[in-house]
Protein backbone atom coordinates (compact mmCIF):
# COMPACT_ATOMS: atom_id res chain seq x y z
CA UNK A 1 0.00 0.00 0.00
CA UNK A 2 2.98 2.31 0.32
CA UNK A 3 4.03 2.01 -2.59
CA UNK A 4 0.66 2.38 -4.36
CA UNK A 5 -0.03 5.66 -2.28
CA UNK A 6 3.40 7.24 -3.80
CA UNK A 7 2.33 6.07 -7.23
CA UNK A 8 -0.74 7.82 -6.74
CA UNK A 9 0.60 10.87 -5.81
CA UNK A 10 3.27 10.37 -8.36
CA UNK A 11 0.61 10.42 -10.60
CA UNK A 12 -1.38 13.12 -9.12
CA UNK A 13 1.61 15.49 -9.73
CA UNK A 14 1.39 15.08 -14.07
CA UNK A 15 -2.65 15.68 -13.98
CA UNK A 16 -2.96 18.68 -16.29
CA UNK A 17 -6.43 20.14 -14.25
CA UNK A 18 -7.98 20.41 -11.11
CA UNK A 19 -10.52 18.43 -13.00
CA UNK A 20 -8.19 15.75 -13.56
CA UNK A 21 -6.61 15.59 -10.18
CA UNK A 22 -10.29 14.60 -9.23
CA UNK A 23 -11.40 12.40 -11.99
CA UNK A 24 -8.23 10.22 -10.27
CA UNK A 25 -9.19 10.45 -6.85
CA UNK A 26 -12.78 8.89 -8.21
CA UNK A 27 -11.35 6.30 -10.27
CA UNK A 28 -9.11 5.29 -7.52
CA UNK A 29 -11.36 5.05 -4.53
CA UNK A 30 -13.91 2.62 -7.27
CA UNK A 31 -10.78 0.79 -7.93
CA UNK A 32 -10.22 0.52 -4.11
CA UNK A 33 -13.98 -0.94 -3.58
CA UNK A 34 -13.18 -3.35 -7.16
CA UNK A 35 -10.10 -4.79 -5.60
CA UNK A 36 -11.82 -5.42 -1.77
CA UNK A 37 -15.00 -6.73 -2.93
CA UNK A 38 -13.15 -8.79 -6.29
CA UNK A 39 -10.74 -10.38 -3.37
CA UNK A 40 -13.26 -10.89 -1.20
CA UNK A 41 -15.68 -13.33 -3.63
CA UNK A 42 -12.03 -14.43 -4.58
CA UNK A 43 -11.57 -15.62 -1.14
CA UNK A 44 -15.40 -16.42 -0.42
CA UNK A 45 -15.03 -20.40 -0.58
CA UNK A 46 -12.47 -19.47 2.24
CA UNK A 47 -14.56 -18.18 4.23
CA UNK A 48 -14.25 -19.45 8.04
CA UNK A 49 -11.20 -21.65 7.39
CA UNK A 50 -7.48 -21.38 7.25
CA UNK A 51 -6.87 -20.15 4.21
CA UNK A 52 -9.34 -17.45 4.00
CA UNK A 53 -7.04 -14.61 5.04
CA UNK A 54 -4.07 -15.82 3.02
CA UNK A 55 -6.35 -16.04 -0.72
CA UNK A 56 -7.60 -12.43 0.69
CA UNK A 57 -4.66 -11.15 1.28
CA UNK A 58 -2.93 -12.53 -1.80
CA UNK A 59 -5.05 -11.29 -4.25
CA UNK A 60 -5.19 -8.23 -2.68
CA UNK A 61 -1.44 -7.78 -2.73
CA UNK A 62 -1.50 -8.60 -6.70
CA UNK A 63 -3.70 -6.41 -7.18
CA UNK A 64 -2.18 -3.82 -5.89
CA UNK A 65 1.07 -4.35 -7.24
CA UNK A 66 -0.54 -4.61 -10.76
CA UNK A 67 -2.41 -1.19 -10.05
CA UNK A 68 0.78 0.40 -8.80
CA UNK A 69 2.52 -0.26 -12.20
CA UNK A 70 -0.50 1.33 -13.93
CA UNK A 71 -0.44 3.93 -11.73
CA UNK A 72 3.92 4.51 -12.19
CA UNK A 73 2.99 4.52 -15.91
CA UNK A 74 -0.07 7.04 -15.86
CA UNK A 75 3.01 9.08 -14.06
CA UNK A 76 5.90 8.75 -16.57
CA UNK A 77 3.55 9.76 -19.31
CA UNK A 78 4.20 13.00 -20.56
CA UNK A 79 2.40 13.25 -24.32
CA UNK A 80 -1.21 15.08 -24.52
CA UNK A 81 -1.96 11.27 -25.36
CA UNK A 82 -1.86 10.38 -21.46
CA UNK A 83 -4.98 10.37 -19.15
CA UNK A 84 -5.72 13.30 -17.32
CA UNK A 85 -3.26 15.53 -19.89
CA UNK A 86 -5.97 17.48 -21.01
Amino acid sequence: DVRLNDADREAMKHRASAASKAMLVKAQRAWLVVRDTSCTWEASSWEGGTGYSIILEGCASQMTFERTKTLARYAACDSDDCPGQK
